[in-house]
């Protein structure tokens, strides 16, 4: 009896100490894994943006979607049309206005031949993302074009654009489509 009395108090103490190093293991833990929550909250809050911020964004990028597409959809003759490269170099990066999809080159002066004039309407910018360093989305373009002494008509085009907060350029532009959205009253009578 007295060695089963001996064995349960060894027993006892040992599971005394072993809940100790338990608790002193857990409220470890439970410490490392408050840093390392402070840590992901501190980060996140880094990340985030306010109201403010995103609306300032959004309103310089909008500026400069705005003046790229202005000076890009608007020109009355050939060097007009020429020169449009250069003069958006303000409001886009490099690899955007080099962008010989986008800038083609007229060789056969088509322009000039066929009267072509282009007048910018206006444009939508419709966000996708934003972070503190970019913004990128959808922009819808309205414009008008002209042949000769032809009546205008009303285009729509489409493009996904890209804007970087840093450079506070247009950093990717793609065109998604274009339509033409003039109505030929003729075909209803």
């Amino acid at each position: 009896m007295k060695q089963q009395n001996k064995r349960f108090i060894i027993f006892s103490v040992l599971m005394f100490l072993l809940s100790i190093a338990l608790l002193v293991f857990g409220m470890t833990l439970n410490q490392k894994s408050g840093d390392i929550s402070s840590k992901v909250a501190t980060l996140s809050n880094e990340n985030k943006l306010s109201r403010l911020d995103n609306r300032k964004i959004y309103n310089a990028a909008n500026q400069s979607i705005n003046d790229f597409f202005t000076t890009f959809n608007t020109f009355d003759d050939q060097s007009s049309y020429n020169n449009r490269s250069k003069l958006v170099q303000t409001s886009s990066a490099k690899n955007v206005y080099q962008d010989k999809t986008l800038f083609k080159v007229d060789k056969y002066q088509k322009v000039k031949q066929v009267g072509l004039q282009s007048q910018f309407n206006d444009m939508d910018f419709i966000p996708n993302y934003l972070t503190k360093d970019s913004i990128a989305g959808t922009v819808v373009v309205n414009y008008s074009v002209k042949l000769d002494k032809k009546a205008k008509r009303d285009v729509q085009s489409l493009y996904n654009v890209e804007f970087s907060v840093k450079q506070n350029k247009i950093t990717k532009l793609e065109q998604v489509g274009t339509f033409d959205i003039s109505v030929n009253s003729d075909l209803l009578k």
